[in-house]
């Protein structure tokens, strides 16, 4: 087995069939607009067409079709977005008989949307008011993994009784695939040859602490561990900043002890900072591996896309936290709160023989951060009392959680099971005109 961080067209494919033709995806049925897009393919599309063919037994939908619209970025959406006025005349007079299914498609994405700015669940449902679409022919799939927990929340608020199909999952674990072997030979080649790596590599730095792009609350946690006691023993990249930034960062960050303002004028002077690739400009999520990184290090802070707390109506995890998982390493996450915790819930386990997740549940970004890097800098004060060969045994120490970690993440096994009950569900309750 050789793993590989796959391109674009892992979440995005270009030639994946539906196997049998069993729910079968339409093409050509979307005209051009600024809110949707089809693909070919995407990784939820490609799992759905394998779950109708993983449930023989489904009666009353087997033989349906569904259209696909992948979300743009338009320069707003509202509860009103009129979306179905772009579906061809054949296809939503099916939506309205009950024979095709629309997929409205986040799955990259971790968006609130009940929000004023991704008013999603108030514009699929308009939509199916305005145009007689029973909300059972509705499918919105996310990678915010609270949607599920968000459309039972807004159902019961707006006393709805029939609601749309919601489905989320950590659509990242897909960026990482690997070539066909037995799954236990081919993941322990992998875990020797990430050991063997670390001890060829390794060379004093403890952490990696990666931003490419410059989120508000990312940059000033790039900046707090740059200024912190600990940044000799990381490797940060980070952006130059836009010229206002550092003044709003002074404003932000001037009640926190230790942070002396001149020291945010020294850190955006010294800008940019690259351990991974220069190109800043250039989305690398789904592209060329970061295995140098991971292979010198002992653990990674994961910079997450989303620290806020929203009113706990997102989890949301990109490529970033499967990154160190598929090379066997420990990580912390700086990402929505519980983020370290939540793991459990899709079937990971958690990284406490490594560090304290005591500040895990914070609310406040900046506050959570602050204890995130006490938790890193006791690490690395007891790093500091080891040997080489006993820094990089600690990286290893529980052989039986990363192992486990990299198999749960291969096979995307949460998504996978909840996948099926759902379409088992869809099946049970569907309605025939």
């Amino acid at each position: 087995m050789i793993l590989k961080v796959s391109s674009n067209t892992s979440l995005y494919l270009s030639s994946v069939p539906c196997i049998n033709n069993r729910m079968k995806k339409l093409d050509n049925v979307l005209r051009e607009n600024p809110y949707l897009r089809e693909c070919r393919m995407t990784v939820f599309t490609s799992m759905l067409c394998a779950a109708f063919v993983d449930n023989p037994n489904l009666d009353k939908i087997k033989d349906k079709s569904f259209a696909h619209g992948l979300i743009c970025y338009p320069p707003q959406w509202t509860s009103k977005t009129d979306i179905f006025q772009y579906l061809d005349t054949k296809t939503l007079k099916g939506m309205q008989s009950n024979e095709i299914f629309f997929v409205f498609d986040a799955s990259t994405e971790g968006f609130s949307p009940t929000t004023l700015q991704k008013p999603f669940f108030d514009l699929l449902y308009h939509n199916c008011q305005k145009y007689h679409v029973h909300p059972q022919q509705i499918i919105y799939t996310s990678a915010n993994l609270k949607d599920e927990e968000n459309i039972q929340q807004y159902n019961e608020k707006h006393g709805i009784t029939k609601s749309i199909n919601v489905f989320s999952f950590p659509s990242f674990e897909r960026v990482l695939t690997y070539d066909d072997g037995k799954d236990n030979e081919a993941m322990e080649m992998q875990y020797r040859t990430a050991y063997q790596n670390n001890v060829e590599m390794f060379n004093g730095k403890y952490f990696s602490s990666l931003s490419r792009i410059n989120r508000y609350f990312r940059t000033i946690a790039t900046f707090l561990v740059s200024n912190s006691r600990v940044a000799d023993k990381a490797l940060i990249s980070h952006d130059k900043l836009d010229p206002s930034m550092p003044e709003v960062m002074k404003t932000r960050v001037e009640g926190l002890a230790d942070v002396n303002p001149d020291d945010i004028d020294r850190w955006y002077a010294s800008l940019p900072q690259i351990v991974d690739h220069a190109n800043f400009n250039r989305n690398w999520a789904l592209d060329t591996p970061y295995r140098h990184i991971h292979d010198q290090t002992l653990f990674q802070i994961v910079n997450e896309t989303c620290v806020d707390h929203l009113e706990g109506t997102v989890m949301f995890y990109s490529e970033k936290t499967f990154r160190p998982i598929a090379h066997f390493q420990p990580m912390i996450i700086y990402g929505n709160p519980g983020a370290n915790r939540y793991l459990k819930k899709i079937g990971y386990k958690t990284y406490e023989d490594w560090f304290d997740f005591s500040f895990d549940d914070i609310e406040d970004p900046i506050e959570r951060y602050k204890k995130l890097l006490e938790s890193v800098e006791n690490t690395c004060d007891m790093l500091d009392s080891m040997t080489q060969e006993e820094k990089i045994a600690w990286r290893f120490k529980n052989v039986e959680i990363l192992q486990h970690n990299f198999m749960v993440m291969i096979h995307s096994t949460y998504a996978v099971d909840k996948l099926a009950k759902l379409v088992i569900d869809m099946d049970r309750k569907h309605e025939s005109n």
